[in-house]
């Protein structure tokens, strides 16, 4: 599944936002203006791209999730949410979603 190059600040918020899942806390803490921070975090997390990633790394929650594989804007972001579910449903990681992750964590962590 081919995704868009993260800029660092992205990869900053996709490590910073697990910690507290406060997007404005993130934005800051990834590099943003304090000035812009609430609104790039907000725009940050219903960013398909970001949401996507969020979703196969199991950090967003669960009414979230099901929202996405319901709702979302993109396929791929529809079929992530989905995977998880279904990861947390049977406790078994698919080996694609473990790839998928891999990949995710990869660009995340080089992207500094």
């Amino acid at each position: 599944m081919a995704r868009a190059k993260l800029t660092t600040k992205q990869a900053n918020f996709l490590r910073e936002y697990p910690k507290d899942h406060n997007a404005t806390k993130a934005a800051l803490r990834a590099g943003y203006a304090a000035s812009s921070a609430y609104q790039r975090g907000y725009e940050l997390v219903n960013n398909s791209d970001i949401q996507q990633r969020l979703t196969v790394l199991g950090i967003v929650g669960l009414d979230t999730l099901k929202d996405i594989s319901i709702n979302g804007n993109v396929e791929v972001a529809r079929v992530a949410a989905s995977r998880v579910l279904v990861e947390m449903a049977y406790g078994k990681p698919t080996r694609k979603a473990d790839s998928e992750k891999r990949v995710i964590i990869k660009d995340i962590y080089t992207n500094r």
